[in-house]
């Protein structure tokens, strides 16, 4: 009998195994047989697509939407909804989107003009240096970005790719204007740092590698940010369509099987080349002001008749260079801190991020925040122009093109002039070449 009772027993758990399997199998086939796949490179479902994969909740499950209904009408009841209604996102995104766009055209005209400007020969010194790569990063930065806005402006932002431009939106807008906007970052804190020693080590700073080699530094670090962000290719890739005749950009094979890794990459680029070197900014900017105060008091003690002259000329053209990189690299780093909040914010949270279930509101608040740190380009111009005794006059030489080679001094050639416009010229090259003349014995 005890037999017979496990034969049955066994019998039974069997039959109740096979009917659990062959119910869970005829489910997944249901499942699929409704629910379009989310890894579709189809340019006209990419809004289906951006709307599976924006359902993420806390655990990062996904809750798929059926291609035959919105997003609205799938979602239940009891289903939280989500901050920003499609609607809203829609109507507000192409205002914001063209009024970027504008400011975005007029600010790279004036960091053109700052790279220009301190190109000059008669600025050449280590920080005309960081200077000139600065802007000229910026510039490119947002070249590439208005081309992308004004695309989307145009034709809108849903509308198919062309071949050609979406590999100019893959290698440039994702890639090198990304590249580029945070080597602004590390270059706004390394001419930050060489003021600083310039200022607090007058004696020293010029036998420092960073004031000595401006332009090793700057290749190493433009060369560093755009080999890191090598793995952007790598994650998206240029793909046609069902027709063949339009292109989308959509993820590559090697990103879904090293998610991942692609993760942890991104965010060590994000902390590398963006948090790190904006918090070393606002650190060198309270440095700079304290030594420029501490400059200031030793200069008072110092007796009024041994401070006229060359050197007098020379600290002030110290000073004056020193207090224009700290309002600038001040003003650069507050401003740019709403759009990198935002982003350390998408880091960690779970529901606001890129691709999250408040996607809508993570891409409102990520152009939004663009406005401060586009408006960061026009305080640097402004504190040349205002702080910058040779920037104004160098940019009204160039405005009315009042004999624009001739009034530059080319280091080593003296200038047709008198002996006083000599020396006044000498000491603006030295000044900004960060050299001090000790003219007290009490030093």
């Amino acid at each position: 009998m005890e037999g017979v009772q496990i034969f049955q027993f066994c019998y039974r758990l069997a039959f109740l195994l096979c009917v659990i399997q062959i119910t869970g199998l005829s489910q997944s086939a249901v499942s699929k047989e409704i629910y379009p796949d989310r890894n579709t490179t189809d340019a006209s479902h990419r809004d289906q697509c951006l709307e599976i994969e924006s359902t993420t909740w806390n655990d990062k499950k996904f809750t798929l939407v059926p291609a035959n209904l919105s997003a609205d009408e799938s979602l239940a009841e009891d289903t939280p909804q989500p901050t920003i209604s499609k609607e809203t996102y829609d109507r507000l995104m192409p205002i914001l989107n063209l009024f970027n766009l504008v400011f975005d055209a007029l600010s790279i005209v004036l960091t053109f003009t700052s790279a220009c400007i301190y190109a000059l020969p008669n600025m050449h010194c280590a920080t005309a240096h960081y200077l000139v790569a600065l802007n000229a990063a910026e510039t490119v930065s947002g070249l590439l970005v208005v081309v992308k806005r004004t695309r989307d402006v145009i034709w809108g932002a849903t509308t198919p790719y062309t071949a050609w431009f979406g590999y100019l939106t893959l290698i440039g807008t994702l890639m090198v204007s990304v590249s580029c906007r945070r080597t602004v970052y590390c270059l706004t804190a390394m001419v930050s740092m060489e003021r600083f020693f310039v200022i607090t080590f007058p004696l020293k700073a010029r036998y420092m590698k960073l004031i000595r080699y401006p332009k090793v530094c700057i290749g190493c670090v433009a060369v560093s940010a755009l080999v890191f962000h090598t793995y952007l290719p790598l994650k998206y890739k240029v793909a046609p369509s069902r027709t063949g005749v339009d292109y989308t950009i959509t993820v590559t094979e090697v990103f879904r099987d090293n998610e991942q890794l692609f993760d942890d990459v991104a965010n060590v680029a994000k902390f590398l080349f963006s948090y790190i070197p904006l918090g070393f900014c606002l650190a060198l900017s309270l440095a700079l002001m304290a030594a420029l105060k501490r400059q200031a008091a030793s200069r008072q003690s110092l007796q009024e008749s041994r401070d006229e002259g060359k050197a007098r000329i020379i600290r002030s053209g110290e000073r004056q260079l020193a207090m224009t990189i700290w309002i600038s690299t001040l003003l650069f780093a507050l401003l740019s801190l709403p759009s990198n909040t935002a982003h350390l914010i998408s880091t960690f949270h779970s529901t606001f991020y890129f691709n999250g279930f408040e996607h809508r509101l993570y891409r409102l608040v990520d152009t939004c925040a663009q406005i401060p740190l586009i408006a960061s380009r026009f305080t640097n111009f402004l504190s040349y122009l205002g702080l910058s005794t040779a920037f104004r006059r160098n940019l009204l030489r160039i405005f009315f093109c009042k004999n624009v080679v001739r009034g530059l001094t080319v280091p080593g050639k003296q200038p047709n002039s008198s002996r006083h416009d000599h020396l006044r010229t000498m000491s603006s090259q030295q000044s900004f070449a960060g050299v001090s003349v000790i003219t007290s014995t009490r030093l």
